[in-house]
């Protein structure tokens, strides 16, 4: 999935720090949980979104739909030029108003690590294959 290219891109300046807390396993139903199955090294990402109100309710409609989920955004690095990062969203939105008619969001996220990024495979498969025990 491609973030939409008429929505805000996040403000250049993000937070990001290298994690190692174990991949999330889909599951069918339930609560996430939290497993040690693929040593994969994940970033955590802090996204700043400024945008009109009347921009937030489709940019909203997107996040509800496809953010918590992996997909493609561009984000700035410093050296001024945006590069495509696969990630998806982990935390709540949250928003402030900045003026009359803009809103400041924040919201947490995780960046595939760069293997996953060169390849185009989304980290964790959605099944884990049955162990062969021998």
């Amino acid at each position: 999935m491609e973030y939409p290219a008429f929505l805000p891109c996040p403000e250049w300046q993000y937070g990001e720090g290298i994690t190692q807390f174990e991949g999330r396993t889909l599951m069918e139903s339930g609560w996430t949980r939290q497993r040690r199955a693929w040593p994969q090294d994940y970033t955590a990402i802090e996204l700043t979104f400024k945008m009109s109100t009347s921009t937030f309710s489709i940019w909203m409609d997107f996040v509800n739909a496809n953010a918590y989920s992996w997909f493609k955004i561009p984000l700035d690095r410093f050296e001024g030029e945006k590069q495509v990062k696969l990630i998806r969203f982990i935390s709540p939105v949250q928003y402030a108003y900045d003026d009359f008619n803009s809103v400041m969001v924040t919201v947490s996220g995780e960046l595939a690590s760069a293997q996953d990024s060169l390849t185009g495979e989304l980290p964790n498969p959605p099944k884990i294959p049955p162990s062969s025990v021998g």
